[in-house]
């Protein structure tokens, strides 16, 4: 059987692939310290890099920015629930309306603005069926300069509406 070994050209110093049947203890032939790869070793690391590097910014660009967008979602709809089962039972308590939801975005780790709408149909809240409620806000995308933000203005808009029958229901004492 014959066996296949490497060794340096002494006068390209390339290496060459020496056939021979006899063991490698007894190759005088001398060795090349290149390996067969030749100038190709160690750029699997650097392409492991770059590559990680192109791929990883990006996907943890996209979890930031998903995550943000989320918590908006999340927090625009549980402050519409809210005040829709505030505004239910007391159609004119616009007042605690606007602290919960202030309350609520400040749970949910939300900055930015935020606005709330209620409409009574029909008009005055006191004698509604129901109340119309409309959360709206701005989620500035993550990690962008300020420089760029005040020429692009990287806002998605979050709008979150409910509408909820009034509770007709009087406690007699």
């Amino acid at each position: 059987m014959f066996r296949r070994f490497w060794h340096c050209n002494s006068e390209t110093a390339q290496p060459e692939a020496v056939y021979s049947a006899a063991s490698p203890h007894h190759v005088t032939a001398k060795l090349c310290k290149m390996s067969p790869r030749g100038e190709e070793a160690g750029e699997a690391t650097v392409e492991f890099v770059a590559m990680l590097v192109i791929i990883l910014i990006p996907v943890a660009y996209f979890i930031f920015t998903v995550a943000a967008l989320q918590a908006a979602v999340f927090a625009s709809d549980a402050a519409t629930r809210e005040s829709g089962r505030l505004l239910a039972n007391d159609p004119a308590g616009h007042v605690h309306v606007e602290r919960q939801v202030n309350q609520i975005f400040t749970d949910y780790g939300v900055s930015g603005s935020h606005s709330l709408k209620v409409v009574c149909d029909p008009t005055p809240c006191s004698q509604a069926k129901f109340v119309n409620i409309e959360v709206r806000t701005q989620v500035a995308l993550p990690l962008i300069p300020d420089a760029m933000a005040r020429v692009l203005n990287p806002t998605v808009p979050i709008v979150s509406s409910a509408q909820v029958p009034v509770n007709r229901i009087e406690l007699v004492r």
